[in-house]
């Protein structure tokens, strides 16, 4: 899982770079799926309701792409606030065919796309709006494939009392070749044409 950090940004070249306020971005490696998440909310102005998620526990699985709900962080958490009617709220219902699931380990904090039909987002109990937040969340022995997740770039937008904000999710595609499979035939390729030149 240490090496995430170091893969993900090598595939992420590969994609257009999103303006959102926070970006969660999902990839896959050997020993299954990597999900992690930054950035900020701009929750001034809008309804809050932190009686939703202690009463009913709605976060007991932090991801179920079939309706459209990617939480990350802490597994299982069952408290937080709940930002419920988000004004002009216009995004993607689902992200794939997949269902409910827990990651195998999750660290920082809690948030993410709650409920698209109800134009809800999930936060940390005591978020101040404007406040950084940073999560991960590890999926042992999945892919993306078992997951049903679909590759893609996937936004969900609404207005605030400032302007709009964002949450922007990319799921990448496990590469045809490993990354250090490419690398060993690029350095391969580079020796022999080396070889080549100085004779």
């Amino acid at each position: 899982m240490k090496s995430f950090a170091f893969s993900a940004l090598a595939v992420f070249s590969l994609f257009p770079v999103a303006n959102a306020a926070v970006t969660i971005n999902i990839t896959e490696d050997s020993s299954g799926v990597n999900v992690s998440g930054f950035g900020d909310f701009d929750i001034d102005g809008v309804f809050t309701d932190p009686s939703v998620m202690t009463a009913g526990g709605f976060v007991t699985d932090n991801l179920d792409p079939s309706q459209g709900l990617i939480v990350v962080g802490v597994n299982g958490i069952d408290t937080g606030l709940g930002v419920i009617g988000l004004p002009n709220f216009q995004g993607p219902a689902e992200f794939g065919s997949g269902g409910l699931i827990d990651p195998t380990i999750g660290s920082g904090d809690s948030f993410g796309v709650l409920f698209p039909n109800t134009a809800t987002i999930f936060l940390p109990f005591d978020y101040v709006s404007g406040s950084p937040l940073s999560g991960e969340s590890f999926y042992e022995g999945e892919t993306i494939a078992s997951l049903g997740l679909q590759p893609g770039i996937f936004e969900w937008t609404w207005t605030t009392a400032t302007g709009t904000d964002s949450v922007t999710l990319t799921v990448v595609p496990e590469p045809t070749i490993p990354l250090s499979l490419f690398s060993f035939f690029t350095v391969c390729l580079f020796s022999r044409r080396r070889s080549r030149i100085v004779r």
